[in-house]
């Protein structure tokens, strides 16, 4: 939050980041780019436009949520997010969903793609799911909450209501939550999880739900992003109650997954994901 503008003592804003021009040319040298990719638009977008102009060459934005789901409509930042995307020589959203939340908007953009994160795991890490084995109600449970706990829009109370109602039916519930952790650590904490659980108000992926799936953890999550296109049906709760979590987390312990894996849609595999990037630059190299 202190990335806005209308904060007490804003330590990012849009003059700020552009006057990062000139130590950006230093580090990068006598290298020039023939193309900028934004990977997110405020606030960082500035500076992306701003090179491009300095450098005479096109720039790129992406949006994976939080520039449309909220910096869209934000009082002091929503004028210059939609300045950002209008003027990019092309947009790329993560979700068809968010694309199309733009141009309901009337976002105008120049080129528009939809192109997902893709989902790869290590071999380190990779496992196949398999079904839970022990006593029931009667043993410990770690649950995962892939998230930041003081993030609003992840609902962390909804996720502790649900663990609350296990304790009850017997289980010994331990939550674990995610914050600023490296990617090796938080795969580490999907493997040991017996369940994760994604209870946020929205998303564009989420990404955790397919790695902890890759990790060989099921996922238990409300219908948010695009896990209704790969999770099974009685795992994406359309009403959240905490009641119906907890119905869902057992199910998921239940459930015998080596029979009936989750498998991942081929077009959030690094190969799909590196093609489409690929014939998007090469088709706009094409066109100047």
């Amino acid at each position: 939050y202190i990335a806005y503008t209308d904060h007490p003592y804003p330590w990012l804003t849009a003059r700020s980041i552009r006057n990062r021009r000139r130590s950006i040319e230093k580090w990068l040298g006598d290298w020039r780019p023939e193309r900028i990719i934004a990977h997110t638009l405020w606030p960082v977008g500035e500076l992306a436009r701003s090179l491009s102009k300095r450098w005479k060459v096109p720039w790129t934005g992406v949006v994976h949520g939080h520039d449309v789901d909220v910096g869209l409509t934000h009082s002091t930042t929503g004028k210059r997010i939609r300045s950002l995307m209008e003027s990019a020589n092309s947009m790329v959203f993560v979700s068809e969903r968010l694309r199309t939340t733009a141009e309901s908007a009337e976002v105008q953009t120049k080129k528009a793609y939809t192109i997902p994160c893709h989902s790869e795991m290590d071999e380190e890490w990779a496992r196949p799911m398999k079904k839970w084995n022990g006593r029931w109600r009667r043993e410990s449970i770690d649950i995962l909450f892939p998230a930041d706990p003081r993030r609003p829009e992840k609902n962390h109370y909804l996720a502790l209501q649900a663990g609350e109602i296990l304790e009850r039916r017997g289980w010994i519930v331990g939550m674990t939550t995610l914050k600023q952790q490296p990617r090796s650590i938080v795969w580490d904490r999907m493997i040991v999880a017996d369940v994760t659980l994604i209870t946020s108000q929205r998303e564009s992926g989420p990404l955790v739900a397919r790695e902890s799936i890759l990790c060989g953890t099921p996922v238990v999550s409300t219908n948010v992003g695009d896990v209704a296109t790969y999770l099974p049906k009685e795992f994406v709760i359309d009403n959240p109650t905490p009641e119906a979590l907890a119905n869902a987390c057992e199910a998921a312990l239940e459930k015998d997954w080596q029979r009936s894996p989750v498998t991942l849609p081929q077009r959030v595999s690094s190969k799909m994901v590196s093609q489409q990037w690929s014939s998007l630059l090469q088709g706009l190299e094409e066109e100047e």
